[in-house]
């Protein structure tokens, strides 16, 4: 059965391997399928087998490359990019694929909240474009509970990314950080055009932050998101030396979010007058325990470094920084580190839901991706129950 050969279309199979990421070389080699091109070009007809190791190959289903014409599924938010600005987001399945599924858990979170009786966040869309970014920066450490310059009372910068972290998700925003697409260690986010994403819901605002960017970038995304969601605008986010895709709503998002970090009056007046851009974001960072690259992209936006400088420092930087790791954390904690695939908040809620008897168990597997005991033993975990 699996011998017979197909008829499929050319144009089709391009879309796959477009949406894949890949090439058709790359694809040919990597699977065996020395014959693509000539599927492509409708010379020669694949077999079921070969088709099946293709749609494996191109994360998509089956059905679809037995199809006469291309079907989009478009992404159902903006994403704004500067790596890769010309390939449609639509074709890049991880990032659709985990926007689906924070969109499920936040369709069940958002009815599950109202029977509760949760009042909606009224941070939630209460800025405008055409405030000023240091009056939504305001809006911002009134929501979190933060100040200008909290930041300066942590032992260090990953510190002051744990403590934004907790802000976050203690201010009603659910925070899910993950390197790979769900629980697929096959799938990993690295290298894909998004820092990280934002789902706008009065009552359930999520924010997704891939862990694959590096660790002294991500303080940046999270306040860039959070700046979504007080002007009440979903997105797909990439950075590109800090910097954000050129739109409005990207740019009054970055501007915030560089307030909101290192207030500008801070810098300005604490800028070393001599002294190496590498010696001079040192020292500020420490104080401020904000990462380097923080304080020079905020040096640069206030002048105090021209652009060239900031462009090689941010490349020597990179280079030597240390990598993100896609496990989160925990190390080789699997429930730890489930907190942040799942989130924490939002597991506890399903599985106060699932002990009162409001979600069934099969949902709550869907709806975090475990199942079984595996379910059982974190659900455990969340509720401090045992497991190390």
């Amino acid at each position: 059965m699996t011998s017979l050969r197909v008829q499929v279309s050319g144009s089709v199979l391009e879309g796959a391997i477009r949406r894949s990421g890949q090439t058709v070389d790359q694809l040919a080699e990597k699977n065996g399928l020395r014959k693509l091109p000539e599927w492509i070009d409708e010379s020669l007809k694949p077999t079921l087998r070969q088709l099946e190791t293709l749609a494996q190959a191109t994360i998509t289903p089956l059905g679809y490359l037995l199809l006469d014409t291309q079907i989009e599924d478009p992404l159902p938010i903006p994403h704004f990019r500067i790596r890769d600005p010309i390939t449609p987001a639509s074709t890049d399945p991880d990032l659709l694929e985990t926007v689906q599924t924070l969109e499920k858990r936040q369709d069940w979170l958002r009815d599950y909240l109202i029977d509760k009786g949760q009042d909606p966040i009224r941070a939630v869309g209460s800025a405008s474009l055409s405030d000023t970014p240091l009056a939504v920066a305001a809006l911002l450490h009134e929501f979190l509970g933060t100040r200008p310059g909290w930041t300066s009372a942590q032992p260090s910068w990953e510190k002051s990314l744990s403590t934004f972290k907790e802000a976050i998700e203690h201010g009603g925003v659910y925070l899910v950080v993950n390197g790979v697409v769900g629980n697929n260690s096959r799938r990993s986010l690295e290298g894909k055009p998004f820092s990280g994403f934002s789902l706008i819901d009065e009552y359930a605002p999520f924010i997704f932050l891939n862990n694959t960017e590096a660790k002294t970038a991500q303080m940046f995304t999270l306040a860039h998101e959070m700046a979504h969601i007080l002007y009440g605008s979903s997105a797909a986010c990439d950075f590109e030396q800090l910097y954000a895709a050129d739109h409005h709503v990207e740019r009054a998002c970055d501007r915030t979010a560089a307030e909101y970090l290192l207030p500008s009056d801070t810098l300005a007046s604490a800028w070393p007058s001599e002294g190496t851009i590498n010696d001079s974001t040192l020292e500020l960072a420490r104080r401020y325990k904000v990462s380097q690259i923080v304080v020079a992209r905020r040096a640069r936006d206030l002048r105090l470094v021209d652009e060239d400088a900031y462009a090689e420092f941010y490349s020597e930087y990179r280079r030597y920084a240390r990598p993100a790791s896609s496990s989160d954390d925990g190390g080789g904690n699997y429930y730890y580190n489930q907190n942040s695939r799942v989130g924490q908040a939002f597991a506890r809620h399903v599985v106060a839901a699932v002990e009162s008897g409001e979600l069934l168990y099969r949902d709550a597997y869907s709806l975090t991706d475990m199942y079984g005991s595996t379910f059982d033993n974190y659900a455990n975990y969340v509720k401090g129950l045992g497991l190390p």
